[in-house]
């Protein structure tokens, strides 16, 4: 396998918060182009734009914390006050940081067994 840490976080938008939360979203995405160790950043949206995932895959485990770190001190308070988190699957082998960063009530954290990535 590889170093590369990966997961999706499920979210819930009040429809009252959806403008806003995209808004946020896009100030998120312009962020995380600038971080080199960050592989994929996308947003995704239900048909009724009421639930929301973000896949997130990073190089590293230090890839993953640096955003971690520049997501509390830049958009954590925000994002939460627009949108609940219900879920969050994480994929790879983290160390205790990067785990410690995404452990929640709502976390499963699934170690790979086996598979093809190109």
């Amino acid at each position: 396998m590889n170093d590369q840490i990966s997961w999706t976080i499920e979210l819930a938008i009040e429809p009252k918060h959806l403008a806003a939360f995209r808004e946020l979203a896009g100030a998120m995405v312009a962020n995380a182009r600038t971080e080199p160790g960050t592989l994929t950043y996308e947003f995704y949206f239900s048909e009724d734009d009421r639930v929301c995932h973000i896949y997130e895959r990073y190089a590293n485990d230090a890839a993953a914390q640096q955003h971690s770190a520049t997501f509390v001190s830049k958009f954590e308070k925000r994002f939460l006050e627009l949108a609940k988190p219900t879920r969050l699957a994480a994929y790879g082998r983290p160390d205790a940081k990067t785990r410690a960063n995404l452990d929640g009530p709502h976390t499963l954290f699934l170690a790979p067994f086996d598979g093809l990535r190109r």
